[in-house]
């Protein structure tokens, strides 16, 4: 959904497909973390499982292993997918490095009024600290209206809008001593 909304056919996805939709679809999935009934946790206390059950609203690989009295049944206690952490920074909050490595994109996928503030602090991208605000009226952090972007704490970017930024960027990555596929390289 990301990549139709910000890809090369945005334009021809956009009368069908919105920010708003992909907003909606992840206080949603934010939502299941605390309301979805999960077989030994605590009504509101925050899970996460595999196999939500959309309808019915509770964790369904969860339920089945207490109903079949499965020797790990409580797995998952801990279990906290990236997948969650990634959709807010690429999809909510907008980062993205094109493909090729030369810019950095930021653009937020929510439609304005649905959030009057946010901010991503301490993101690290290829050995680079980056910060994102997105502060409507300009009261919330002290500074400007808008969406801003820090990397490596200095101001880069500001726009009153929720319009995508696309900054120069280059990587701070000491290519690896390494074979190709054992590792990225270390930040200089």
């Amino acid at each position: 959904m990301i990549n139709a909304l910000r890809g090369p056919h945005s334009a021809a996805v956009s009368a069908h497909l919105q920010p708003a939709q992909f907003h909606e679809l992840l206080s949603g999935y934010a939502r299941m973390h605390v309301r979805g009934a999960a077989e030994g946790v605590a009504a509101g206390e925050a899970f996460v499982g595999e196999s939500f059950h959309g309808d019915d609203g509770y964790w369904l690989t969860r339920r089945l292993m207490h109903q079949r009295r499965h020797g790990d049944r409580n797995r998952g206690d801990h279990y906290f997918h990236s997948s969650f952490a990634d959709l807010v920074l690429s999809g909510l909050v907008g980062l993205d490095v094109t493909a090729d490595g030369s810019a950095l994109v930021v653009h937020p996928l929510f439609a304005p009024g649905a959030l009057s503030y946010f901010r991503a602090t301490r993101v690290r991208i290829w050995c680079r600290e980056i910060e994102v605000v997105w502060d409507e009226h300009g009261r919330r952090y002290g500074g400007a209206r808008g969406l801003s972007v820090w990397v490596d704490a200095e101001l880069r970017a500001q726009s009153a809008t929720l319009a995508p930024l696309v900054l120069p960027w280059q990587t701070r990555v000491r290519p690896s001593l390494r074979t190709e596929g054992e590792g990225t390289g270390d930040c200089l």
